[in-house]
Formats: structure tokens, C-alpha cells, sequence
């Protein structure tokens, strides 16, 4: 395996933790969205277009001109401790005439729908004579199947109220069409979950990307790709890589630098390096550091961190370097870091502004 290859892996590693939590969780907020979403797209069907076996499950509307009576109410307790209606479900015949479902609509929509039920009872008493007023109430929303104690009170009043006998209860369908709700979910909790599902494919691609962009390790690709030979600088660096035993993930011979730690990782040749010293790690981090600086990468690359957990294992560093890199200047001054600003190209023991100085005071 070469040296880009097992790094993309490390990156990719590195990121999983991170991406397959949002993925799952954009997956899953996507799956419980898109029926919703789907049957918007696709608009609901007509009410009473439907045949019975087509109900359950289906995004309906239609237009209501006759109930034949409510079954039940969901009350709730206002701030004074009064029971107020927040619902309804009232009993709809389809188009046969003979099949009925429930229909529930929200308080606003009660007095249209008890207003239907008053002139079906009208025209049921006296059809010859009966004019209809244009009452209707209008719906849209899912069908889905009643619960256990709906369904259950929803028999129960069948048989008390109207007498009905069990093959009679079989045109009774213990479904709901649920005015606003789509595949059982309502407006508010539909935008929410499809915002939340947006926010996480987005989260999710950014994951993607960054990986992706470290994954391409830049930096390494650049500074092999500035030379004459970038495949054969890449492949120098595999083989340093693939034989020279690490220090503190650095493995270096006389040709290459090699530092291994995942989207983090450089390389430098030997004779590119112009400055090596040792520092402490920044404010609010435990550690030491030895900085490598380079002669020819643009300033934004310029400079190489190896962070080491001692001041003693920077020293181990140090010394491992210092006879592989004879045109570096070891140690760190104010006068070797204006002079390296200054021009690092040229800068080096020959231009050095403290050259009879070895140890310096840690920056």
C-alpha cells in the first residue's frame, strides 16, 4: 500500500464516527418525510372516487354535503378549567351511499361540518321537499385506521344509536380521514421534521465534503506536484514511509521527511527544510511541538507542526534530525525568524543571524 493510499484511509476512519450518526439520522427523518411529501406532490385523491379497498392510507379531499351524525369529541382543559372541544368525527357515506368512514376535523370547522349534518337530517326527513342550501364541508387530509378506543366507540354508538346488525357494521369502515394530516403527520409536525431532515442531508454533505477535501491531502499532492517528478517524489516518499520505523509518527532518512497523522499529515525533502525548533504547544494545550519550516512552499504551508508529549521527546526529535538536515539552522531567535520571513529560500547556516549560537531561549 502506498503512503496516499493508507492516509486517505486514516482520514476516512477519522471522519466515520462523525458522518454515519448524521447520515443515519437524515436518512431516517427523509424516510418518515417522504411518503408525506410524495402524496403533496402528487395531490390528494378525490373522496369519493376512491373504493373502499383504495382508502386506507390514501391523501383524500372532497367536498362534504352530507353527514349523517357526529360519534365522538376530543376535549381538552382551557387555562379556567373548562372542557372545550378541540375536534370532531363525524359519519360520512361514500359515493355508493352505503360505505361509511369517519371524518375529523378541527374546532374551526364544526360548525360547517354540524351545519351539513343539520341539512342531511333535513333531506332524510323529508326528501321530496328538500332544498339544498349549498352547505358542504370541505376537507383534505389522510385516511388512516381509528385507534383501538375510537374504533371501539365508534361501534358502540353503530349499535346503540341506530340498531345496526353485525353484517350492517361491515359497511362501518374504522378508518379516518384526518382534516390537515398527511401520511398521519400535521402541517406543523411535517415542516419541522422535513426542516430537520434538510438541516442533516445538509450537515451530512458538509461531513462529506470536508472528508473529501482532506481525504485529498493537498498538501502532500501540492508539494510533490511542485517538483519536476511528482510521481517519483510521491513513490521516494512512500518507500521513506514504508521502511524507516517512526518517532513520534515522524520516519525520516536522508531523502524525506515523513509525518503520519491522518488529514495532518506533510512531507518535506531533506534539503527543502530551513528552520527546526522546538516550542511549547499554544495557549490551553498540554505538549511541545518541533516546527519544521520549509524553503520552498507558500507561507500558508511554509511551516510543519510535530507535536511530541515532552520537551524531552522534542529534544529525541531534534536529534534525529540534525544529522539528516545539514543546510537547516536548529534553534529558534527573533533575528532567525526575521531573517526566515525575510527570505526563506536563501535562508540557511550561511545566512543564519546567530550561527555561533546552538540553544536558544524556547519562543
Amino acid at each position: 500500500m502506498n503512503l496516499l493510499k493508507h492516509l486517505r484511509r486514516q482520514v476516512v476512519a477519522a471522519r466515520l464516527p462523525g458522518i454515519l450518526p448524521a447520515l443515519a439520522v437524515a436518512l431516517a427523518l427523509t424516510a418518515a418525510v417522504a411518503p408525506a411529501l410524495w402524496q403533496l406532490l402528487r395531490g390528494p385523491r378525490d373522496l369519493y372516487a376512491l373504493a373502499p379497498a383504495e382508502l386506507n392510507g390514501s391523501y383524500a379531499a372532497a367536498h362534504i354535503d352530507t353527514i349523517w351524525d357526529w360519534y365522538a369529541d376530543t376535549v381538552a382543559t382551557d387555562r379556567n378549567g373548562r372542557e372545550i372541544v378541540t375536534s370532531r368525527e363525524y359519519l360520512v357515506p361514500l359515493a355508493d351511499g352505503k360505505t361509511f368512514i369517519g371524518v375529523e376535523v378541527p374546532a374551526r370547522l364544526i360548525d360547517d361540518g354540524d351545519q351539513v349534518m343539520e341539512e342531511t337530517n333535513r333531506w332524510r326527513a323529508d326528501p321530496e321537499n328538500y332544498f339544498w342550501n349549498g352547505s358542504s364541508l370541505t376537507v383534505r387530509g389522510s385516511i388512516c385506521p381509528m385507534d383501538e378506543e375510537t374504533a371501539a366507540l365508534y361501534y358502540s354508538f353503530l349499535q346503540e344509536y341506530y340498531g345496526l346488525s353485525d353484517q350492517e357494521l361491515d359497511n362501518f369502515l374504522p378508518l379516518v380521514l384526518v382534516q390537515g394530516r398527511v401520511n398521519g403527520m400535521d402541517g406543523a409536525t411535517l415542516l419541522l421534521l422535513g426542516l430537520a431532515a434538510i438541516a442533516f442531508l445538509v450537515l451530512t454533505g458538509a461531513l462529506i465534503s470536508r472528508t473529501a477535501a482532506q481525504a485529498s491531502l493537498e498538501g502532500i499532492t501540492g508539494y510533490c506536484a511542485a517538483g519536476p517528478y511528482p510521481e517519483d517524489a510521491l513513490e521516494e516518499a512512500s518507500r521513506t514511509w514504508q521502511t524507516v520505523p517512526p518517532l513520534y509518527r515522524l520516519r525520516a532518512d536522508r531523502n524525506w521527511l515523513v509525518y503520519e497523522d491522518g488529514a495532518r499529515s506533510w512531507v518535506l525533502r531533506t534539503g527543502d527544510v530551513a528552520w527546526v525548533y522546538i516550542a511549547r504547544a499554544a495557549r490551553g494545550r498540554r505538549g511541545w511541538q518541533v516546527q519544521v519550516y520549509s524553503r520552498s512552499e507558500p507561507a500558508r504551508r511554509q511551516r510543519h507542526t510535530l507535536p511530541v508529549p515532552s520537551e524531552r521527546a522534542a529534544r529525541q526529535v531534534v536529534d534525529l534530525l540534525h544529522p539528516l538536515l545539514p543546510e537547516a539552522v536548529f534553534g529558534y531567535s527573533p533575528a532567525r525568524q526575521r531573517a526566515y520571513r525575510a527570505d526563506p529560500a536563501r535562508f540557511g547556516p550561511s545566512t543564519d543571524p546567530d550561527s555561533r549560537v546552538w540553544e536558544m531561549p524556547l519562543p
